[in-house]
This record gives C-alpha cells, structure tokens and sequence, in this order.
C-alpha cells in the first residue's frame, strides 16, 4: 500500500526548495558532535561545540585554548571519522573560535 520515498526524490525537493547545503552542513555539524562525543565522552559540548561548516572546514567553540589543541592532536582522524559517517569527504579541516579574554576591551 504505501512506498518507501527514495533519498533521491527527498535530495531533488532539497535541491529545488534551495536549502540542500544548509541540510547538508546541518546533518556535518550533527555528525561532527557525534563523533567528538565518541572521542571525549559525554562532557565534551560543555567544552567544545561545533558551530558550522564554511568552505569544507568545521568550525569548533571551545572553552580554552588547551581544548582546541587537544583537538587539534587528532584532527586527521576526527576528520576522517566524521566524513565517513556524512558518507562524502565534505569536511577537509577544522578552525576553533576561541573564547575572548575577559580583560580585553572592544
């Protein structure tokens, strides 16, 4: 009675509405979290949370410089990891926002 609608017919509706690569990055920035839970456990979005994906690269906020090195030391294989969950290599680095020092003045 009722028919499995395939992923290229949800794909070409993506496409036409124009929002396929927000879906895209959306679903790449879900997957970066899975992954980085996987790597550093439960705690680690207190500490390190994936914002967005411009030109390939992930962009990560982390709570301190320390935790953006300690990224930084398995980037190959986080990245590796998480283009193999999204199925395409659609991220190739990863940039940190780092958090303002609370002294600084604008």
């Amino acid at each position: 009675m009722f028919r499995k609608v395939s992923s290229s017919f949800l794909r070409v509706s993506l496409e036409r509405a124009g929002v396929a690569k927000q879906v895209d990055a959306y679903q790449s920035v879900a997957h970066a979290r899975a992954v980085l839970q996987e790597r550093f456990g439960e705690g680690v979005e207190l500490h390190a949370k994936p914002k967005y994906v411009k030109q390939r690269a992930l962009t990560i906020a982390v709570a301190h410089p320390a935790v953006a090195q300690e990224i930084r030391m398995c980037e190959e294989a986080l990245i590796s990891a998480m283009n193999e969950r999204i199925g395409r290599p659609e991220i190739v680095r990863i940039h940190f926002l780092l958090p303002r020092d609370e002294g600084e003045q604008e």
